[in-house]
């Protein structure tokens, strides 16, 4: 959603997420107006990137760097409740429990660490997040470390999960939170990850 004119643009999205080690890999393709958008949004190897491209091949805006890796290890983090094997089998995440009802999660990477809470109901089902400092990209060029909050909904169970397949995430600004996107889950796949062989 653009903050401008409060207009939304339906994307369609595929995302895929490590559960043993933090990364995930976004790409959505969309329009803005008459012109297709294509946009890459991931975390590989401890590096993030944020791409956006008219025709797939314009750059309209993102970038790299040390915000961008703290960003996107952010957004990773900020999705652990729709991986469940990410929250039980990605060791290189440390976890605090700072009262009965908020745990906090911490992410390590080459630019450094990278924190969100996370928040739970009455049932147990976790259903906001706050991080206090994801960068976010400024008119002009550069980052703004900035609260970022996201709200989870519509818990169902898909196969042997119990995962939220709604969700929503914006920015807290001077005048309110700005929430720029909100979706659903249409298809949910846990993929194998084949055996290493360390002969």
């Amino acid at each position: 959603m653009s903050k401008a004119d409060g207009e939304e643009m339906p994307l369609l999205a595929d995302q895929w997420t490590h559960t043993s080690v933090s990364g995930l890999v976004w790409y959505a393709q969309a329009r803005m107006g008459v012109f297709p958008v294509a946009v890459l949004d991931a975390y590989v190897q401890e590096k993030g990137i944020l791409a956006v491209r008219l025709f797939g091949a314009l750059p309209v805006s993102g970038g790299t760097g040390p915000d961008f890796d703290k960003g996107e290890m952010m957004r990773y983090l900020s999705e652990l409740p729709v991986y469940p094997d990410a929250i039980l089998n990605n060791a290189s995440l440390e976890w605090r429990e700072l009262d009965k009802n908020t745990v906090e999660v911490t992410g390590t990477g080459v630019s450094g660490s990278a924190t969100v809470r996370f928040y739970f109901d009455g049932a147990g089902d976790i259903v906001r997040m706050e991080a206090d400092d994801r960068p976010m990209t400024i008119e002009g060029g550069g980052t703004r470390p900035t609260p970022w909050h996201g709200f989870y909904g519509n818990y169902q169970n898909v196969g042997r999960y119990r995962i939220p397949t709604y969700g929503e995430v914006g920015w807290l600004l001077p005048d309110g939170l700005f929430t720029y996107w909100h979706g659903t889950v249409v298809s949910y796949e846990p993929l194998g990850v084949p055996a290493v062989d360390r002969g």
